[in-house]
């Protein structure tokens, strides 16, 4: 997920669910599991044993992508995120209320994005 215009894509592709997402995060952080939800995000035949389900693609959908959620801690426990770097994550983790915490995995690449609610 390299360009604007593929961040732009994924953006109108999920603007349905942005209410649902939303709604997600913010039970994650008033039932204090964790500071820091991250949707994991990807596309087609992709098998990526992180999170928990929350959007599966049906078969003929126009919807391409699946998305569960995580924390930041299961991504630091599964070396996804390294320990060393936690801390500069945090520093960089926007506001849950404001914008939601994606990790896209597109085309073999994974990228942390933040998407405006």
């Amino acid at each position: 997920m390299a360009s604007e215009d593929k961040l732009n894509q994924l953006s109108n592709d999920l603007a349905s669910y942005l209410p649902l997402l939303g709604q997600v995060a913010e039970r994650i952080l008033e039932q204090e599991i964790s500071s820091y939800p991250i949707f994991v995000v990807f596309q087609g035949d992709q098998e990526i044993a992180l999170g928990l389900p929350l959007i599966q693609p049906e078969a003929g959908s126009r919807q391409p992508w699946t998305v569960h959620i995580s924390t930041l801690e299961e991504m630091a426990a599964r070396q996804i995120v390294q320990m060393e770097r936690v801390d500069r994550f945090r520093q960089v983790f926007k506001d849950p209320a404001t914008h939601l915490c994606m990790l896209v995995w597109d085309e073999g690449e994974a990228r942390f994005v933040f998407l405006p609610r």
